[in-house]
């Protein structure tokens, strides 16, 4: 999720920029603007800091009361701040604070998901001649046997039950791309159980590590069960520049040819009206007239990097749309229906 904090952004961008210096002549014209105002601004905070700081040493009782007024600033901003986090979380009212009972029906269908996500992970991995057969038998027995115990097992879908209790090496090429594919949803739902503290950036394009399926797997903490679900607003929040990111992959990989579709005028320009929005709102991050990916921008990536972040930025959106079903009272048909998509044909 992008900040609206205008120093964040300004930040992100130089930290965007500063590589491409040489190279791309935006770049290089934004840092250089960038620099200027830095200057700019120092000089100004500069005078003011230290004017006062001159009248606090001459005419009220020298460096003590430099100190003085140094300590009472950082106790202003301080006191804002805590104040600020209150206020935010007072405007949450009980009926609005999803219920620990229904976040356990939340991280019951984690579990599910994770579980059919790891034995992807086994199927890409045994494929491929990584690991050899039989090699994680017991640990996927184990994974097996929790969802029994939990009283999940006989409500998994049947096209589901059947690929989890099926032979080892049986899976074909379509549940393992969509096993590893939906290892994003995992993650989204971490999020959404507080237990990861934000999601990751979608222009770093990045892979769903092993550590997120197995902090699922294991045995789970009874001390973090009390916590409540995410708040309608952050699942929002970080609906719309998903909704961006994809609408721009889309619009490129069309154009380019690699994806079904068809490219016109009216395509693209109701995705830089989005990009527009998304940055006048500040939850995307624009870099000149498009969007970030792996240090580079759409228009210039690998055709392989944007098939695979469209994938990754597409179930993460169909999890976020079915969380918003979840918190409006609408029960978990749509987050069960996401995860049976891995068994459909």
């Amino acid at each position: 999720m992008a900040d609206d904090n205008l120093i964040k952004r300004s930040w992100r961008q130089l930290v965007f920029d500063v590589p491409r210096f040489r190279v791309n002549a935006k770049s290089r014209r934004r840092v250089l603007i960038q620099m200027v105002l830095l200057v700019v601004f120092s000089c100004a905070w500069a005078l003011y800091v230290g004017g006062l700081a001159f009248f606090e040493y001459r005419f009220a009782g020298g460096w003590w009361a430099v100190l003085w007024v140094a300590i009472m600033y950082a106790l202003a901003l301080s006191i804002r701040k805590v104040m600020k986090s209150r206020g935010n979380a007072i405007t949450l009212s009980i009926d609005s604070t999803p219920s620990p009972h229904l976040r356990k029906k939340v991280l019951d269908q984690r579990l599910i998901l994770a579980t059919v996500v790891a034995r992807g992970v086994f199927e890409a991995a045994l494929r491929s001649g990584a690991i050899a057969e039989g090699a994680e038998r017991n640990a996927r027995a184990g994974q097996n046997q929790r969802l029994r115990r939990e009283e999940l097992w006989e409500d998994l879908p049947g096209g589901l039950r059947e690929l989890l209790a099926s032979p080892e090496g049986s899976w074909n090429e379509i549940p393992v791309n969509r096993a590893l594919l939906y290892a994003e949803g995992v993650r989204v739902l971490n999020w959404l159980v507080r237990e990861d503290c934000e999601l990751a950036d979608l222009r770093l394009s990045q892979t769903v590590g092993a550590q997120v399926l197995w902090g699922v797997l294991k045995e789970p903490d009874p001390a973090r069960a009390i916590n409540f679900l995410r708040p309608r607003v952050e699942v929002q929040r970080e609906g719309h520049p998903t909704r961006v990111y994809l609408a721009r992959l889309t619009s490129e990989l069309v154009r380019r040819g690699a994806s079904d579709g068809q490219q016109d005028a009216l395509l693209d320009q109701n995705v830089e009206a989005y990009m527009r929005y998304a940055a006048y709102v500040g939850e995307a991050d624009i870099v000149a007239d498009d969007l970030p990916v792996g240090g580079r921008l759409i228009g210039e990536a690998e055709t392989a990097v944007l098939l695979r972040l469209r994938g990754t930025v597409a179930v993460r959106l169909v999890v976020l749309e079915a969380i918003l079903e979840i918190l409006d009272g609408r029960g978990l048909g749509a987050l069960v229906e996401v995860i049976e998509g891995i068994v459909q044909k």
